[in-house]
């Protein structure tokens, strides 16, 4: 990922510093280690158009994002209701285990460590393997809305 300092420097190249704030709303959040780090791939796509197409979810949209529909589609409801917490932007406080297992994704142990480990989560620690969860940005917020939104609406056949 891009440090605050590389996102600098890359958006004095081209031009969009006084985007700095936004861009961070949008593509910042997530943590290795101590540090606070940007999305580089949706950081590349951004300047690349030169913020002549708004802030998009860049990162987003390089898949269909099939695995994280179907893990919070299949989540327990305990998990689907803390998610919802989550994406409201209420405290919610897990255990993370940092060795996902695939078949526990769907389980409410499992989900967190696989919804942080893909960067669909950030976590705070607070002890041990307790951590504060919260949505990264905003390009992921947008992602957890157009998701909501599919639930809600009937598919036409």
């Amino acid at each position: 990922g891009f440090t605050q300092d590389d996102v600098d420097k890359i958006l004095e190249d081209y031009n969009l510093s006084d985007k700095r704030e936004e861009v961070k709303e949008w593509y910042d959040g997530y943590m290795f280690g101590n540090v606070e780090i940007y999305n580089p791939w949706s950081i590349l796509m951004y300047v690349n158009s030169r913020g002549k197409e708004g802030f998009q979810t860049y990162w987003a949209n390089t898949s269909d994002n099939g695995l994280i529909k179907k893990a919070i589609k299949n989540a327990e409801e305990k998990a689907s209701i803390n998610l919802v917490r989550i994406i409201n932007k209420e405290e919610v406080k897990k255990n993370i285990n940092e060795y996902v297992v695939f078949e526990s994704m769907y389980k409410e142990s499992g989900i967190w460590s696989f919804l942080v480990a893909a960067g669909y989560l950030r976590s705070e620690k607070i002890k041990d393997r307790e951590y504060k969860l919260s949505v990264p940005n905003r390009e992921v917020q947008e992602l957890y809305e157009t998701l909501i939104q599919e639930w809600i609406e009937p598919t036409e056949y």
